[in-house]
C-alpha cells in the first residue's frame, strides 16, 4: 500500500479477498504489543494501515510482509 493510501490522502487498493486484522489481531499474529503497533504507526513506521473512523485495519498479507521484513 502506498503513502496517500495508508495516511487516507489516496484510494486504498482494497483487496476483499485478503483478511483484515484489528490492532489486537495482528498484535497476537505478530507478537508485537498493541501499544507499539499504535506507537509505530504514529511515528510513520509501522505497518501499512487503514482507518476506519476510531478504527485501524490491517491486511493481512501487507503486516506479514512488514513483520517479515523487520525480523531481527
Amino acid at each position: 500500500m502506498d503513502h496517500q493510501a495508508r495516511h487516507g490522502t489516496g484510494a486504498p487498493n482494497f483487496n476483499l479477498g485478503d483478511r483484515w486484522l484489528t490492532r489486537t489481531e495482528a498484535s497476537l499474529r505478530g507478537a508485537i504489543g498493541k501499544s507499539t503497533l499504535a506507537r509505530l504507526d504514529a511515528e510513520g513506521k509501522g505497518p501499512p494501515a487503514v482507518r476506519i473512523g476510531k478504527s485501524v485495519r490491517y491486511r493481512a498479507s501487507d503486516f506479514d510482509r512488514w513483520v517479515a521484513s523487520h525480523a531481527r
